[in-house]
């Protein structure tokens, strides 16, 4: 497995290979194609944004343990 530095790397380096594919889909004239991968590079940094800013969101209360 990847560690979480090593992970956020690859996954920016996925954003930028999806963002290449989207504008060089947009020069040729398939739109669908640059859709789809924009979205997919949108999703990515959604989910590189969410765990860097402290992800633990609402799982945090399942590890909590009992106060008694």
């Amino acid at each position: 497995m990847l560690s979480g530095r090593n992970r956020r790397i690859f996954l920016m380096c996925i954003v930028v290979l999806n963002i290449m594919v989207t504008v060089l889909s947009v020069r040729r004239g398939d739109t669908a194609i640059a859709i789809i991968f924009a979205a997919a590079a949108v999703l990515i940094v959604y989910q590189l944004i969410r765990t860097s800013i402290g992800g633990k969101g609402g799982d945090r209360d399942d590890r909590t343990s009992p106060s008694s």
